[in-house]
């Protein structure tokens, strides 16, 4: 069982998102919760908007879940690297779900969230797990008129380059009432037969057939 403790603000706009940056229970409250299903509980989720912007309240957060016995796995865009390397570190991160949203394109990041560092930060994130061995995923969110075959097929390829040995997974897009870019559902359906064989596993979420490969 997982226990996911959001974060409202994102230093990033994801088309896609459908946060809304509504925290819904406060620290206490949480608190109470997972003490109370102490045993049920594998892993407390700290995900977003972007978890890494709340340095203080982060880090304390996890250190009294590592005091309760919990595991603690953080959701990230890789946007503040130094943050999550200091934690994993520490010993305060078991887990760690990193964001693979483009492929290195010129103004890729930059179209589509403002900023183009991003992807900077994210890379040094990704090296540094992948040099140290921490346990992490990569996952990547797919909207077809977004993120096409070809664009998944770079990332795949980059993964390939950085060396990397864990789980990738494409997370497909689902119709919601509201997001924040108002993203509507493709009406192309995305191929995944279209993309490239790879040395890691390749596993699809959100999917009708439940693909997996590798």
């Amino acid at each position: 069982m997982k226990i996911l403790q959001p974060f409202g603000i994102c230093v990033i706009v994801a088309y896609p998102c459908l946060n809304e940056g509504k925290i819904l229970l406060d620290a206490e409250e949480i608190k109470d919760y997972l003490l109370s299903r102490k045993n049920l509980i594998d892993y407390v989720v700290f995900s977003g908007g972007e978890c890494t912007l709340h340095r203080d309240y982060l880090i304390d957060s996890a250190k009294w879940c590592k005091e309760q016995g919990f595991n603690v796995k953080v959701d990230t865009n890789g946007s503040n690297p130094n943050l999550v390397i200091e934690m994993i570190e520490d010993g305060l991160i078991d887990y760690v779900a990193l964001d693979y949203k483009y492929p290195d394109l010129p103004n890729e990041y930059l179209k589509f969230h403002g900023n183009s560092m991003l992807r900077w930060h994210m890379e040094q994130l990704l090296e540094y797990m992948i040099s140290n061995n921490v346990p992490f995923e990569t996952r990547t969110t797919i909207h077809p008129e977004i993120t096409d075959e070809e664009k998944a097929n770079k990332i795949l390829k980059e993964l390939e380059k950085w060396g990397y040995k864990g789980t990738h997974y494409f997370q497909f897009f689902n119709e919601c009432p509201e997001t924040l870019g108002n993203v509507n559902q493709s009406p192309r359906r995305f191929r995944t037969e279209d993309l490239i064989e790879t040395s890691f596993k390749v596993e699809f979420r959100n999917s009708k057939n439940n693909d997996k490969r590798g």
